[in-house]
């Protein structure tokens, strides 16, 4: 688990529990006390590293590209294996030419070179999911 979000916690009448659980019950508030049983079954928030937290940042960034892609060569009706967006004829895939575009450009948005994404800060990561449909269309406005 890197993160917690949106916990929702539901109290349940005892009125389902065998006779054996609810001795068990009762005994727990006989030697904790309610409130301090209560305090011990509630979740306390998770801190998750800041590397995991990049890193799955990175992830959720990385993916949102690749649909971006997706919905990209969906539009233009180009099959992601074709190799007619290469421009030096290299026989890149139509997807691996607009992710590495993409790639450049996000790399560009924030002021970084290609090659140096495990460098990049969550600020860095966050600036460039905010403004991927900016980026894309960079993209897209080059292709055409």
């Amino acid at each position: 688990i890197t993160t917690q979000s949106n916990v929702t916690l539901e109290e349940d009448e005892l009125t389902e529990l065998s006779t054996e659980q609810l001795a068990a019950y009762d005994l727990l508030i006989s030697q904790l006390g309610k409130d301090a049983l209560l305090k011990r079954l509630q979740l306390s928030p998770i801190q998750p590293r800041k590397q995991l937290e990049r890193q799955a940042a990175r992830k959720a960034m990385d993916e949102e590209i690749q649909n971006a892609i997706g919905r990209i060569l969906a539009s233009k009706n180009w099959s992601p294996k074709g190799k007619n967006l290469d421009p030096k004829h290299l026989g890149r895939e139509n997807f691996v030419v607009l992710k590495s575009m993409i790639d450049s450009k996000a790399a560009t948005f924030v002021g970084m070179s290609t090659g140096t994404r495990q460098d990049w800060s969550a600020d860095q990561i966050q600036t460039i999911r905010t403004g991927l449909s900016k980026i894309v269309d960079e993209v897209i406005s080059e292709l055409i």
